[in-house]
Protein backbone atom coordinates (compact mmCIF):
# COMPACT_ATOMS: atom_id res chain seq x y z
CA UNK A 1 0.00 0.00 0.00
CA UNK A 2 1.34 3.43 -1.42
CA UNK A 3 0.97 5.98 1.75
CA UNK A 4 1.71 9.37 1.02
CA UNK A 5 1.80 12.52 3.39
CA UNK A 6 0.49 15.56 1.47
CA UNK A 7 2.03 18.33 3.02
CA UNK A 8 1.08 21.82 2.13
CA UNK A 9 3.38 24.44 3.49
CA UNK A 10 2.36 28.29 3.17
CA UNK A 11 4.04 31.10 4.48
CA UNK A 12 3.50 35.24 4.05
CA UNK A 13 6.99 36.90 4.23
CA UNK A 14 5.10 40.38 4.65
CA UNK A 15 3.45 39.30 7.54
CA UNK A 16 5.91 36.90 8.90
CA UNK A 17 3.57 33.81 9.17
CA UNK A 18 1.43 31.90 7.33
CA UNK A 19 -0.41 28.10 7.46
CA UNK A 20 1.01 24.67 7.82
CA UNK A 21 -1.83 22.88 5.99
CA UNK A 22 -2.00 18.76 5.58
CA UNK A 23 -4.07 17.55 2.91
CA UNK A 24 -3.51 14.24 2.96
CA UNK A 25 -2.25 11.54 5.45
CA UNK A 26 -2.12 7.69 6.30
CA UNK A 27 -4.63 6.40 8.58
CA UNK A 28 -1.75 5.38 10.75
CA UNK A 29 -1.35 9.55 11.50
CA UNK A 30 -3.90 11.72 13.53
CA UNK A 31 -3.54 15.68 13.02
CA UNK A 32 -5.43 16.93 15.69
CA UNK A 33 -5.94 20.58 17.26
CA UNK A 34 -5.53 23.65 15.68
CA UNK A 35 -2.60 25.22 17.87
CA UNK A 36 0.10 27.38 16.03
CA UNK A 37 3.53 25.12 14.58
CA UNK A 38 6.88 27.02 14.79
CA UNK A 39 8.80 26.78 11.75
CA UNK A 40 11.58 25.26 13.29
CA UNK A 41 9.39 22.21 14.76
CA UNK A 42 8.12 21.26 10.74
CA UNK A 43 11.41 19.32 10.76
CA UNK A 44 10.31 17.12 13.84
CA UNK A 45 6.98 16.69 12.34
CA UNK A 46 8.29 15.31 9.00
CA UNK A 47 10.92 13.13 10.42
CA UNK A 48 8.27 11.76 12.99
CA UNK A 49 5.84 11.04 10.62
CA UNK A 50 8.83 9.36 8.32
CA UNK A 51 9.77 7.11 11.35
CA UNK A 52 12.79 8.62 12.40
CA UNK A 53 13.54 9.80 15.99
CA UNK A 54 13.99 13.40 16.51
CA UNK A 55 16.71 15.12 18.26
CA UNK A 56 14.24 17.75 20.30
CA UNK A 57 11.12 17.10 22.40
CA UNK A 58 8.44 19.46 21.26
CA UNK A 59 5.11 20.08 23.33
CA UNK A 60 3.41 20.53 20.41
CA UNK A 61 0.16 18.67 20.68
CA UNK A 62 -1.29 18.64 16.62
CA UNK A 63 0.22 15.20 15.58
CA UNK A 64 -0.74 11.57 17.24
CA UNK A 65 0.83 8.42 15.50
CA UNK A 66 -1.54 5.34 16.11
CA UNK A 67 0.12 2.79 14.15
CA UNK A 68 4.03 2.94 13.86
CA UNK A 69 4.43 0.27 11.62
CA UNK A 70 2.26 1.84 8.73
CA UNK A 71 3.92 5.50 8.07
CA UNK A 72 4.08 7.66 5.41
CA UNK A 73 6.45 7.11 3.20
CA UNK A 74 7.13 10.15 1.39
CA UNK A 75 6.69 14.47 1.82
CA UNK A 76 5.52 16.56 -0.37
CA UNK A 77 5.78 20.02 0.66
CA UNK A 78 4.98 23.36 -1.22
CA UNK A 79 6.25 26.68 0.55
CA UNK A 80 4.03 29.79 -1.63
CA UNK A 81 5.48 32.86 -0.51
CA UNK A 82 3.39 35.63 -0.11
CA UNK A 83 -0.24 33.84 0.53
CA UNK A 84 -0.80 33.84 4.16
CA UNK A 85 -3.60 30.61 3.51
CA UNK A 86 -4.86 28.43 0.55
CA UNK A 87 -8.81 29.18 1.29
CA UNK A 88 -9.44 25.28 1.26
CA UNK A 89 -11.10 23.46 3.61
CA UNK A 90 -10.34 19.85 2.69
CA UNK A 91 -7.63 18.87 5.32
CA UNK A 92 -5.95 19.88 8.76
CA UNK A 93 -5.02 23.64 8.96
CA UNK A 94 -2.50 24.93 11.67
CA UNK A 95 -1.53 28.79 12.24
CA UNK A 96 2.71 28.83 11.40
CA UNK A 97 4.97 31.05 13.35
CA UNK A 98 8.15 31.42 11.32
CA UNK A 99 11.14 31.53 13.76
CA UNK A 100 13.74 30.66 11.55
CA UNK A 101 15.87 32.05 9.38
CA UNK A 102 15.34 32.94 5.58
CA UNK A 103 18.65 32.59 3.18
Amino acid sequence: MFSLLCSVLLISSVYGAGEFSVLHHPASIVFKGHDHVRESTLKEIYSAVLGFSTEHYSNWQGLYIEDPFNLAETIVSVYVDGVSDIGQQKGHHFPLKTDEDEY
